[in-house]
Parts: structure tokens; C-alpha cells; sequence
């Protein structure tokens, strides 16, 4: 027998590696794997869900029970174009019989009065209330605004009916500042903290300036207001906005009181968001020896003028500062000693650019011949 060369022999023993690893794989297998056929189903339609609404057992159907109460009308059906099944006329037909006057306009004010609650806390019926009181006389629009009494205090909190108080409010001035400042009694320092809330007690300051009569019922909210909790009133988002409006327009006691309340921890209210904002505005217009106690009292601490200065907030009330001429020359001299850290700060340095200070004092620009010398040396 011949003898199998050595690569012969290698290359038979491949053939047979190959030949049993091609018989071993049988095939591939998939496994966690679930396919599923699904035939073609038919979508069942989505149907529209009914929106909420409070019924009444009592009540025989939905139309009596609208026509009872206009505190439970819908807003589909308060700002409909048609007229009820009773035969009570839509928002827009009221309007139109206003609009053109006579007998018709005497029965659509009626109908309006009775329904100006529910219109007045919807956003489209607002639009509709808010046109009446430009149609009417004040003797009708102040009676549209009594239809109203025992809702005053939601409504000031109303992002809608709110926008019917402040336009009663500047048509009408002093009667209907009295009459919303009476109706918000024992309710203003929680109508203070809301966004709509405190619009109300601002345009009520501003009336007040303008009609004396209302004048003790307005003090008497912000009394509310304030209650011995000036400062944290100060330093609320909505809050803080009544308590500009009493430092711009409000009485000089209440702007003692605010003032005071805020000396309890200055520096840090300084270096408030909204608290800051009242502190500036109190520097300005408060009372003479109000201003120049807290105009003490903030320079007390050594280089707290200069810390204000770097301050995003602080820095306002450094301005304010200066716009006192009893303390502007201590203002600026403080600025000055602090020019160096002025200098790295982004707020300070602005405020030294503006003061014209932010040039080193004492310091020469090199002569044109002593500068050529410099540079032949050189």
C-alpha cells in the first residue's frame, strides 16, 4: 500500500470535520418568539363622553331643571345661538335687543340679570357681560353688578368673572369699588395670594384714591391683607403685586406697617424675588422717616452695598439708593472702595459703567512721548 502523504491526510480529516458538523446542524430554532394571526376586525366607533353635569331628582327633565337655576346651566347652553324650550332668549338675542333699545331692552336686561351669574364664571359668557356693561346705563349696569351679591368673593377669584369686577369697576368707579370691597369683607387676605384676586385688591387701591367714600373699606381689606403677616405677603408671587399697589397709592399708615414688618430680616428680603421689589418701591415712596430707617439699616452691615451691587435683585434696591440725595455720596463712596469686586460681577459692573465709575481714579493715560519711548526701549 502506498503510503498517504501528510497533507492528503490533513485534508481527508477536514473533509470528515465537515461532513459531521453539516450532519449535527439539523436546522435553525426560534425560541420566545409568539406570532400570532390576527384576522381583519372591524374598529368599534368611539362615542363622545357626555361632559359632567349635576342633576337634580327633583327636577321632571334637564329643561326645568336649566330654567330653575341658572347656576347650573351648561356653557353649550348659555353660549347656544337658539333659544331655550321655554322661551327664554340666548345671550346673543339679549345683546341684540339692548343694542336697538326701547321695551325690548327693559325684558332682555331682566333676562340677563337672571342668568348673569352663570354667564359671568363662563369664558365665552363673560364676552357677553362684559358688552352689556358697555350698553348700559350706569343705573342698569350697576344693577346687572348686584345680581352678583353673595358671589363677589368667588368671582374675584374667577379668571373670568373677575375681568366683570374690574370693568364694573372702571365704569362705574366709586359705587361698584364699594360695593365689591363690602362684598369682600373677611375674605381679601386669601383673595390676596390668587392671580385674579389680587388684580381686584389693586384696581380697589386705585379707586380709592379717586373716591374717598370707598376709602375706609378699602383700608379695611388691606388691614386683612396685612394682619400681621406683611412680609410673608411681601414675598408671594400674587401677594406681593397688593402690596406695591399699597406702597404706591395706599395710605401711610399701611405703608408703616409693610415697611416695618420688613426690618425683620432685611438683608435677606433684600435679596428676594418679589420681597425686593416692595422693599424698592418702599425706599421710594414711603414716608420720609420710613425711607431713611431702612436706608440705615441696609448700609449697617459693612460692604452690604457692595454685595447688593452683585446681586441680581440687591442691585435695584442700590439704585434706589442713589435716588436718595441724603445717602447718594455714601452710596457712591461705598462703591468705590468696592470697585474690584465690582469690576468681576456682571450686575456691578453695569452699575459702575453707569455711575462712571468703573475707570481706576488717579490714573493717567501715558503721554504720546513717553509712550514712543517706551516702546524704542523696548
Amino acid at each position: 500500500q502506498a503510503p498517504v502523504s501528510p497533507v492528503g491526510s490533513a485534508g481527508a480529516i477536514v473533509v470528515a470535520r465537515s461532513r459531521r458538523e453539516a450532519s449535527m446542524c439539523v436546522g435553525l430554532v426560534v425560541k420566545n418568539t409568539f406570532i400570532c394571526v390576527v384576522e381583519d376586525e372591524e374598529v368599534a366607533p368611539q362615542t363622545k363622553r357626555r361632559r359632567a353635569f349635576t342633576e337634580c331628582l327633583d327636577a321632571p327633565d334637564k329643561a326645568d331643571l336649566l330654567c330653575s337655576s341658572p347656576l347650573l346651566l351648561s356653557p353649550l347652553a348659555v353660549c347656544s345661538g337658539e333659544s331655550s324650550p321655554r322661551g327664554v332668549a340666548s345671550p346673543s338675542s339679549m345683546l341684540a335687543a339692548m343694542r336697538a333699545g326701547g321695551a325690548g331692552s327693559a325684558a332682555a336686561l331682566g333676562e340677563l340679570c337672571a342668568s348673569v351669574r352663570a354667564l359671568s364664571f363662563d369664558e365665552q359668557g363673560c364676552g357677553v357681560v362684559l358688552e352689556a356693561l358697555d350698553l348700559l346705563s350706569p343705573a342698569d349696569a350697576q344693577a346687572l353688578l348686584a345680581c352678583l351679591r353673595g358671589a363677589v368673593e368667588e368671582a374675584a377669584c374667577s379668571p373670568y368673572a373677575s375681568l366683570v369686577l374690574l370693568r364694573a369697576m372702571e365704569l362705574l368707579g366709586g359705587e361698584a369699588a364699594s360695593f365689591v370691597a363690602a362684598e369682600m369683607r373677611g375674605q381679601a387676605h386669601a383673595a390676596a395670594s390668587t392671580a385674579h384676586g389680587s388684580e381686584v385688591l389693586c384696581q380697589l387701591q386705585e379707586s380709592a384714591v379717586e373716591q374717598p367714600a370707598t376709602k375706609a373699606l378699602v383700608e379695611a381689606l388691606i388691614d386683612e391683607c396685612i394682619g400681621g403677616e406683611g412680609a410673608a405677603l411681601c414675598c408671594q408671587k400674587h401677594g406681593h403685586l397688593v402690596a406695591l399697589a399699597v406702597m404706591q397709592c395706599g395710605a401711610a399708615r399701611h405703608k408703616g406697617v409693610l415697611a416695618s414688618a420688613l426690618f425683620g430680616d432685611l438683608q435677606r428680603y433684600a435679596r428676594h424675588r418679589f420681597a425686593s421689589k416692595v422693599l424698592r418701591e418702599a425706599l421710594l415712596s414711603a414716608p420720609a422717616n420710613e425711607r431713611a430707617t431702612l436706608a440705615r439699616e441696609l448700609m449697617s452691615v459693612p460692604g452690604a452695598v457692595t454685595a447688593l451691587a452683585c446681586h441680581c435683585f440687591g442691585v435695584m434696591l442700590v439704585r434706589a439708593l442713589l435716588e436718595q440725595p441724603r445717602f447718594a455720596k455714601q452710596v457712591r463712596q461705598s462703591l468705590s472702595r468696592g470697585r474690584a469686586r465690582l469690576q468681576k460681577d456682571r450686575y456691578g459692573s453695569e452699575l459702575l459703567l453707569e455711575l462712571g465709575l468703573d475707570k481706576v481714579a488717579g490714573r493717567r493715560p501715558p503721554c504720546p512721548a513717553t509712550a514712543t519711548a517706551t516702546i524704542w526701549a523696548a
